[in-house]
């Protein structure tokens, strides 16, 4: 299983177009020691997939522990679908119903990606 796990990081860094070491400096490890972890050399951790869980948010958890669903989560909003890239910058597939509803639920999707990004400053802040 672990092994597996470890496939499907390096398949969503490779669709997405980062290498390890870009990922090892966006989780702030050492660049060796992520690389030993994703060929299998030492165990993948818990930590380090929940740094990369909250890392990139649209990243499906479900498809990364398990391979079931899709690789990216996809965010239902009435009717329509956003699809947040790995950035999670840019919406691929954005349209709204024009609801009120709507609009609230990508206020609030705005709003956690903003905290989310204002931990990570602080932690980089920190160390």
């Amino acid at each position: 299983m672990e092994s597996a796990v470890c496939n499907r990081i390096k398949q969503f860094l490779k669709e997405n177009r980062y290498t390890v070491r870009t990922l090892a400096g966006m989780l702030n490890v050492n660049e060796g020691t992520l690389s030993n972890k994703l060929n299998g050399q030492r165990g993948i951790d818990v930590e380090t997939i929940c740094a990369l869980l909250n890392l990139f948010p649209e990243l499906s958890a479900d498809w990364l522990l398990l391979g079931h669903g899709t690789m990216v989560r996809h965010y239902e909003m009435g009717a329509h679908i956003l699809q947040v890239n790995d950035e999670g910058d840019n919406i691929q597939k954005y349209q709204l119903g024009g609801g009120t509803a709507d609009c609230r639920q990508l206020v609030d999707m705005l709003q956690e990606k903003d905290r989310q990004i204002a931990e990570l400053i602080d932690i980089i802040k920190r160390k």
